[in-house]
């Protein structure tokens, strides 16, 4: 029988939805946008009749979530380039106060979650992903990413009967390779060279200085890698642009290796703990969860959810 893996973005999601209802709160006094934003989506995705679940309909389902921890300053990534994310603010009181209701609710969910210190979700995620490939050879697969976020496009391929796209939970399409090509201009896998060359804002990665979306589409376009771009300069008709690689070949090299996903991260939860059987068995502890922080009229029809 085929098999889907639902694999989703937690911050990706839960950040959403703090920055629409940064002030939201209930009665007390508590602010829970973020959180009660974040459980809406959770419904929305994994209702028995999305279209999420839809598109693999006669396939077991099964459902993991990822998560950042401890990963402020400490990645491997900020070892080797000390201004990694370094450009970002500090988060509101209002929302840093959201995390421990946050956990409260994805225990609350039952679905397991996957975290290991100093390690980014993103990294997690391409190590489920090669995981839940290895683990099974005979069976189709198909992994859906619940995310917006760009760098995780480098994940989405197709293999024989091997399938990963991702999801964007808001406008609730697929994000597969011809929505990359058309989106960005470049196949999925080359995503970690386009932003080696491009650099990109979110993480403060600098890239090549002179060099916008178009020429990195056009470099990439004519060489599978940025390596394959450095080794062939000479081959460049824009001399501008060939002085500027030449000038940043060991800048390109550690840009690679930071929006490169590792995929080897050990992945120790058993994939039969994954496997999704609706939300009913879930609406006791959900339902004290809504009563402790008086949630139960910003969550959109929690009933017919835990029907």
């Amino acid at each position: 029988m085929s098999k889907h893996l639902i694999i989703i973005d937690c911050y990706a999601i839960f950040f959403k939805s703090l920055f629409a209802n940064p002030l939201y709160q209930n009665a007390n006094g508590t602010y829970v946008g973020g959180v009660t934003g974040f459980i809406n989506t959770m419904f929305r995705l994994l209702d028995h009749s999305s279209t999420l679940l839809a598109m693999h309909k006669n396939s077991e389902t099964y459902v993991c979530i990822a998560l950042d921890y401890q990963t402020k300053g400490e990645t491997f990534r900020h070892h080797i380039y000390q201004e990694y994310k370094a450009n970002r603010k500090p988060l509101p009181q209002e929302f840093i106060l959201q995390f421990p209701i946050l956990e409260e609710v994805l225990e609350c969910m039952k679905i397991p979650v996957i975290k290991y210190p100093k390690v980014e979700a993103d990294d997690i995620i391409a190590s489920v992903v090669k995981k839940f490939y290895n683990q099974d050879n005979s069976s189709q697969i198909n992994i859906s990413i619940v995310s917006q976020d760009k760098d995780l496009m480098q994940l989405i391929a197709v293999q024989d009967n091997r399938n990963t796209v991702m999801w964007d939970p808001y406008k609730r399409q697929v994000i597969d390779e011809c929505e990359v090509i058309t989106k960005l201009g470049i196949k999925p896998h080359q995503v970690p060279c386009f932003l080696a060359l491009l650099g990109d804002s979110a993480d403060n990665i600098r890239g090549v200085p002179g060099i916008g979306k178009k020429h990195a589409t056009t470099l990439l376009s004519k060489f599978e890698s940025v390596d394959e771009i450095c080794q062939n300069t000479h081959m460049l008709s824009n001399s501008k642009i060939a002085l500027q690689i030449t000038d940043n070949i060991e800048q390109i090299a550690l840009f690679k290796t930071l929006t490169t996903l590792v995929d080897n991260i050990e992945i120790t939860i058993p994939y039969e703990e994954m496997k999704w059987n609706g939300w009913a068995s879930r609406s006791h502890e959900m339902n004290e969860l809504f009563s402790k922080y008086q949630m139960q009229s910003a969550v959109n029809n929690k009933k017919n959810y835990f029907n």
